[in-house]
């Protein structure tokens, strides 16, 4: 059992449910409130003036135009920020720039194209690891329809015979030479009739 750091009345862990903690300091969700216009500051950016002793919502700091500090937590660390820390925004989320790196390779991802994927944010390189390549041509498959041929996937424009250049992503008849060429049943049937 704790002080609101507020109202200085204990808090009860077990039966209040509804805490807050913010600067190292415990509130009851009743007291965390904005000092000028009193809303709930719960789920809400607090910002602080220079002694961390009174908080205030987005728009009452900006009436204030005093030296702010961003207090929501990290979202990868979940540390608060400092004062005059410097920070990225993405998606509602806060980051330490040091934090805000790509979940794959970890390098930074600050002022740079971002890719999320499956609860992941990733740099363009890593992001393109994740996509189906052509096993003909070796580059990404990421428009057009993908063929899939004995466990590989192709373009299909790749899908095309080695004779004729005709289509043959859609056909049920055709053969793959040793090279790793396809043959339209037609070309086929023609050489070996040769």
């Amino acid at each position: 059992m704790g002080l609101c750091a507020r109202c200085d009345q204990v808090i009860d862990e077990e039966n209040d449910s509804d805490i807050v903690e913010w600067n190292n300091r415990e509130y009851h969700e009743k007291c965390f409130k904005c000092f000028d216009c009193q809303i709930s500051l719960k789920n809400e950016m607090a910002y602080t003036n220079n002694t961390n002793q009174e908080f205030f919502c987005s728009t009452c700091n900006k009436k204030r135009n005093k030296n702010t500090k961003i207090t929501k937590r990290c979202f990868r660390c979940r540390k608060n920020f400092l004062p005059d820390t410097h920070y990225t925004e993405f998606n509602g989320k806060y980051y330490h720039e040091l934090c805000f790196t790509c979940s794959s390779c970890n390098k930074s991802m600050v002022n740079k194209k971002i890719y999320p994927n499956n609860n992941q944010l990733l740099c363009e390189m890593c992001y393109e690891m994740t996509l189906d390549k052509c096993a003909l041509c070796g580059k990404i498959i990421n428009n057009g329809h993908i063929i899939i041929f004995q466990d590989k996937k192709y373009h299909d424009t790749c899908m095309r015979c080695a004779k004729c250049k005709g289509d043959i992503g859609g056909k049920i008849c055709f053969s793959k030479n040793k090279d790793g060429s396809f043959i339209c049943r037609y070309c086929d049937e023609n050489e070996k009739s040769r």
